[in-house]
């Protein structure tokens, strides 16, 4: 089965999202989070005891150090 792949064509949006990429805070402070934590190390004990993802069947799942960040991101939004 495996994980949901990110490799896509661009659409207009992020054509458009891209010029500005860099340019605001938040994006320059999830940058620089992103840069500051080894994501590596966290990958390899989320993926030990993630089991979704590794079933033949069914459909393919969302990784889960992209899920540890969205969660990151939901309690970063819901205290600042």
């Amino acid at each position: 089965m495996g994980f949901k792949e990110y490799k896509r064509n661009m659409s207009f949006l992020d054509l458009e999202l891209s010029k500005t990429l860099g340019s605001s805070r938040t994006q320059r402070f999830f940058k620089e989070i992103h840069d500051h934590i080894r994501w590596e190390p966290l990958e390899r004990i989320l993926m030990g005891v993630y089991p979704v993802g590794k079933s033949a069947v069914g459909n393919v799942a969302y990784p889960p150090v992209m899920l540890l960040k969205a969660l990151m991101l939901q309690k970063w939004l819901r205290y600042s």
